[in-house]
């Protein structure tokens, strides 16, 4: 994510800001938030950052929630949810889905996971026992220079998870595993060839 996004051609918003004109919403619609969609869907749409290890400043100093009050950066609260909710380390993770998917990459080394000697000064365990989400989001930029897309940890947790959501819902998805993707666009979309918002937008000109 970007720390900020342009809305139209006048007006953007930052991410998260201190009493509101950020961009969490419940605000009435006004011209400075009238969405442009094509700066974020088609040609011209806004990048996202790389993926990579990096985080954003605004993830830095995330408002309150409407209860309790945990730490304002995301880091900490990824790390303490993680703990809450005991999810296994990121090489854990890695161990398992090799001995499911044999062809995948072997775990990511210390060396690769390039965690700064003043954290392991304070938890050296953490160069073997990575918290997941910094796995993950490490394997990405180490694995696939330029952070366009998940590293095979990252990517089997979301497909696995959107094929496990899809068997539950009586979705037979096994024609499918395997198929080559369709990327075609049609000329002039109906309805019935929407299967994008890229496309929904472009079927109501808004793009």
């Amino acid at each position: 994510m970007r720390d900020g996004y342009q809305l139209n051609a006048a007006h953007g918003r930052p991410l998260f800001q201190a009493g509101g004109g950020d961009l969490r919403g419940r605000e009435p619609i006004a011209d400075e938030t009238d969405v442009d969609w094509a700066l974020f869907f088609g040609a011209a749409a806004q990048a996202a950052e790389p993926l990579d290890a990096t985080l954003p400043a605004a993830t830095f100093r995330l408002p309150p929630p409407a209860v309790d009050a945990p730490p304002v950066s995301l880091a900490e609260r990824n790390i303490r949810r993680g703990a809450d909710f005991g999810v296994c380390c990121g090489q854990t993770a890695a161990v398992a889905l090799k001995a499911r998917y044999p062809h995948i990459a072997d775990p990511m080394t210390p060396t690769e996971l390039g965690i700064g000697a003043e954290i392991l000064g304070i938890d050296p365990s953490l160069a073997t026992q990575t918290p997941l989400w910094f796995y993950i989001l490490r394997e990405a930029e180490v694995r696939h220079p330029g952070g366009t897309q998940l590293g095979e940890v990252g990517g089997l947790i979301v497909a696995e998870t959107i094929l496990g959501a899809l068997h539950v819902g009586g979705v037979d998805v096994t024609p499918a595993l395997g198929a080559a993707p369709d990327d075609t666009i049609p000329a002039a979309p109906s309805p019935a060839t929407v299967s994008s918002m890229t496309g929904l937008l472009r079927l109501l000109g808004e793009i």
